[in-house]
Order: C-alpha cells, then sequence, then structure tokens
C-alpha cells in the first residue's frame, strides 16, 4: 500500500517544463 501511494506521487509530480514541451509540440502538430 505504502509503495502504491509512492508511485502516485511521482506520476502526479511531471516537471512543468516535460508539460510545456508536450503542450508545445501538440500544439506544432495541429498547425502543421
Amino acid at each position: 500500500s505504502k509503495n502504491q501511494g509512492k508511485e502516485g506521487s511521482k506520476r502526479s509530480q511531471v516537471p512543468e517544463i516535460t508539460i510545456c514541451l508536450t503542450k508545445f509540440a501538440l500544439n506544432k502538430n495541429e498547425t502543421g
């Protein structure tokens, strides 16, 4: 149970830079 909680925390702690880059890539794909 403890391990599961740790994994969940790790998953939710995605670096903002990664999110920004992902959004940027998605936007680029949409605009072509």
